[in-house]
């Protein structure tokens, strides 16, 4: 089995054991040097895999990701094991969705920022879960959350609230930000170029993206 397979079905062992959410919770905001030192992480599957396919040492990025993995599978403690297990299997059966969910959150993981991104990543697979979204949107917020600069993340309540004459304060760099994140279309009326958000903007906010905190 190739790295990227035995870390893909590894993601998803950590995703159904209780125990392994548990010491993510634990450890998430723990420093990045001595996140590797305690053993108990190797009960988290995804880690242990990880320290097994770098046996010559752990590199940064892996720590790094490691860092990421564990910030996102701690926000996963309010949804039980048999929950996460019936997401897991809702997604790879969904057409909209379309991947192997270990592999498209190690992909997506090792995209984002480490700050707050990945807790962002997660509530939307727990809205997935809840069944408040499906694939195609779940698809769409994480390309929202992995696109927009985290600067900005403060900004898109006061862009989707914002009248027409308000717009015109924003800037236009953050108006096209929107636009390449996929929560904005834009519209060309009276010589001008309106920005309306849309229905990826609702939800994002929705599921108040932009109010998680450390």
């Amino acid at each position: 089995m190739s790295k990227s397979n035995k870390l893909s079905s590894a993601v998803v062992e950590s995703l159904k054991t209780e125990s392994a959410i548990e010491i993510a919770k634990e450890y998430a905001e723990i420093g990045l040097d001595s996140v590797l030192s305690d053993g108990l992480l190797k009960d988290i599957p995804v880690v242990g895999t990880l320290l097994a396919l770098g046996n010559m040492g752990v590199s940064f990025s892996d720590r790094l990701l490691v860092k990421k993995l564990l910030k996102f599978l701690s926000d996963f403690q309010t949804v039980s094991s048999e929950e996460r297990t019936e997401m897991v299997y809702r997604l790879e059966s969904d057409s909209s969705y379309g991947r192997k969910v270990g592999e498209h959150i190690i992909e997506l993981l090792d995209r984002l920022e480490s700050h707050l991104k990945p807790r962002m990543a997660a509530f939307v697979f727990k809205a997935y879960s809840a069944s408040r979204i499906d694939g195609d949107m779940l698809h769409r917020l994480n390309h929202a959350i992995e696109t927009i600069p985290l600067f900005e993340v403060q900004n898109v309540r006061k862009f989707n609230d914002a009248s027409e004459k308000e717009q015109l304060k924003f800037d236009p760099t953050s108006l096209q930000t929107f636009v390449n994140a996929g929560l904005a279309h834009v519209l060309s009326g009276f010589g001008a170029l309106v920005y309306q958000p849309n229905n990826v903007c609702a939800m994002f906010l929705a599921l108040d993206l932009d109010r998680i905190d450390n």
